[in-house]
């Protein structure tokens, strides 16, 4: 019995093979049995749950922050956020230590309950972001999964 729990804990939390794309300069680990996928017209990488749910980490960078100080980028990212109709920021707090910033946030879009995580990371003077999506009734779901994710994106060469 013992064995049996060692081999399926193993299995669940084996690693799943990092995703890089050297153009943007990022990379990550998705959650395994997630798809990678692309968006027409849209400079970013995807990721899909895998319910078919639109559950998706989405990442992009680099693009140039708002303000030249990071704490107040992320205050002045927050408030950009704020200004979308239907949405409401939950938090938003700048992590010195790891010099990014992170928004939770949440609402209506077109008519669905969506809610949001996103981390900014600062990097030379760019700014590269990941963000979870899923709807307010799958959020909790996928939740760890997308935050062990969100902890291994990295800006290459950092």
């Amino acid at each position: 019995m013992v064995v049996a729990s060692v081999v399926l804990a193993l299995s669940v939390s084996a690693p799943t093979a990092a995703f890089v794309n050297p153009v943007s300069g990022v990379s990550i680990v998705p959650p395994p049995g997630w798809s990678a996928a692309r968006v027409e017209g849209v400079d970013a990488d995807y990721f899909m749950g895998p319910a078919g749910d639109g559950t998706s980490l989405n990442l992009m960078g680099p693009v140039p922050p708002l303000r030249a100080a990071h704490a107040e980028d992320c205050a002045a990212q927050a408030a950009q956020v704020g200004l979308v109709e239907g949405l409401r920021v939950s938090l938003a707090r700048y992590d010195e230590a790891e010099d990014a910033c992170l928004i939770w946030y949440g609402g209506s879009v077109f008519g669905t309950d969506l809610r949001f995580r996103a981390k900014l990371l600062y990097v030379d003077g760019q700014t590269f972001v990941v963000t979870y999506t899923a709807g307010a009734a799958q959020f909790e779901a996928f939740l760890a999964q997308a935050q062990r994710a969100m902890g291994t994106f990295r800006v290459l060469g950092r």
